[in-house]
């Protein structure tokens, strides 16, 4: 700590506590930034899914903006936007990496607790997510799959 009169290290003390808290405000802003581009993307691409091939609701995703619950949520996340994307790309006849970014996603939840390393693997899984979303949107659109049947109303 610096030397000199009780007055001047408080002085020293509030300018370095200032300084932290600016640095901790803009580590918060880039990585709420981050969650929500995290959470549209993989909302995204359940909509870009078929619903028979969904294994969750696109909405559902942004339950992750619940303080704590990310940190489970997360991996259901990762594992049933594979899933959906893996189904979507089979009925459509594509070939995928096989992986449909489970493993990125997976190591991205396990670090979830180490947030500064979360921030990199989250955006790695979202621009993989994207990927299978572009290949999706040239393939076939949407309104040429066939369409859920069980759902007319009977007389």
């Amino acid at each position: 700590m610096g030397q000199g009169p009780p007055e001047e290290q408080l002085k020293q003390l509030l300018a370095g506590l200032g300084i932290f808290l600016v640095v901790y405000f803009i580590y918060l802003v880039v990585l709420l930034a981050t969650l929500i581009y995290y959470l549209i993307t993989m909302s995204s691409a359940l909509r870009q899914v078929s619903p028979d091939n969904r294994a969750m609701e696109p909405g559902l995703v942004f339950l992750g903006l619940i303080p704590c619950f990310m940190m489970v949520w997360s991996f259901v996340i990762a594992g049933r936007v594979s899933r959906s994307l893996e189904k979507e790309y089979q009925q459509r006849g594509l070939e995928g990496d096989g992986d449909f970014g489970w493993s990125i996603g997976l190591f991205a939840s396990v670090f979830l607790i180490v947030t500064p390393l979360w921030i990199i693997l989250g955006l790695l899984h979202a621009r993989k997510v994207r990927r299978y979303l572009r290949m999706l949107e040239v393939a076939r659109p949407p309104a040429e799959l066939p369409q859920p049947t069980g759902y007319e109303e009977e007389d």
